[in-house]
């Protein structure tokens, strides 16, 4: 966070200051909506690779300022004897000392919708960043919509106490210790970090806080970087050397699927009799207006009739530990079984898959 914010460039044009801007924006969502509660977009594309990072940035300079304070309140009051609310006397509505236990520090939270025609460049980004730099991805199956995903997570959004469990139960099976009996309290909002620039087709009128549309799920989206232009992602992704998708490096400027992305042709190499054709990179594109120019424009749908409606089961899971055999990305298909071990070698039908190959 620190290494960003003191960033320093000498072809600036006013970068240093739209990143400083950025993580602005994300510490303010992180201080209202707290790390339970913000979601990461995370396609593997350009764009989605610098709001990976920002976050992790953000998130790991909230959670280390919360320790740090849990830290002082604690010297605090073993320097002056106060020993209140420790959970002895249920008849003080109280829930315990939150200072009994650490601050649990939780990982940033990113989700994936897979796609069947996705490139396999990209979900080997996917695949290595999330074990790279230790994060949970939350990867829906393919077919599952994202109204659908994100309803999912928005209805199933009660975050844990500092102790990591909820002091909630939403059954008699579930009862476990003093605090059973209280009632689910209803969801907390959610607030997702998007990649969206001003530039981009579904933009509109967003600004850095853009409640969710009418036919979504409620929730809040979070566009840290809508005011940076097509040169300032690869200024970040460059000059602080973080990875980012190989097909960039080939020629390619917008990613979408394997049947409706092509290089962009601006970037397409003279041939100069020496047979070295190919692409330029894409972080040499000097018409940004072209960043689209190699995606290919799909064919308008037939509308759909809306005698009947249809209910699509959504399937997803958190994994909640990064062994080194766990499956990183993992999908159930039940809403009742939840597992995080690892893929078996024979998995039997039913059984939880990984997503992206290990």
């Amino acid at each position: 966070f620190t290494h960003y914010i003191h960033h320093n460039s000498d072809s600036d044009d006013g970068f240093s200051s739209r990143m400083a801007s950025a993580l602005h924006d994300l510490s303010s969502a992180y201080r209202l909506y707290g790390p339970h509660c913000m979601v990461g977009s995370y396609n593997g594309g350009k764009d989605a690779c610098v709001i990976f990072h920002l976050m992790r940035a953000v998130h790991a300079d909230y959670c280390r300022g919360m320790s740090m304070r849990q830290q002082r309140r604690q010297e605090e009051e073993a320097g002056s004897g106060n020993n209140y609310c420790n959970g002895d006397d249920d008849t003080n509505g109280s829930f315990g000392n939150e200072n009994d236990v650490e601050f649990a520090i939780p990982r940033p939270r990113v989700i994936y919708f897979q796609h069947r025609d996705e490139f396999p460049e990209v979900l080997s980004l996917l695949h290595d960043t999330v074990r790279e730099f230790d994060v949970e991805m939350l990867a829906f199956r393919e077919g599952v919509s994202f109204p659908e995903g994100l309803t999912h997570l928005v209805e199933r959004n009660v975050p844990p106490h500092n102790n990591g469990f909820s002091y909630y139960t939403t059954s008699s099976s579930e009862i476990v210790g003093k605090y059973a009996p209280y009632p689910a309290p209803p969801p907390h909002p959610l607030a997702f970090i998007l990649g969206t620039r001003k530039n981009d087709p579904n933009a509109g009128s967003q600004g850095v806080y853009a409640p969710s549309s009418h036919y979504m799920p409620p929730f809040m989206r979070v566009n840290p970087i809508l005011d940076w232009e097509y040169n300032d992602v690869w200024k970040f992704l460059r000059e602080f050397d973080l990875p980012y998708c190989s097909l960039y490096d080939e020629g390619f400027t917008s990613l979408g699927t394997v049947k409706d992305t092509l290089p962009c042709p601006a970037l397409k190499k003279e041939d100069g009799g020496d047979g070295n054709e190919g692409y330029w990179p894409a972080y040499m594109l000097e018409d940004w207006s072209l960043e689209r120019a190699g995606r290919i424009a799909k064919p308008k749908k037939a509308k759909k009739p809306t005698s009947t409606t249809t209910t699509t089961t959504v399937i997803a899971t958190w994994t909640t530990a990064m062994l080194p055999e766990a499956a990183v990305f993992t999908t159930i298909t039940t809403t009742t079984t939840i597992s995080t071990t690892p893929r078996p070698s024979n998995p039997k039908p039913g059984t939880p898959v990984s997503v992206l190959p290990t």
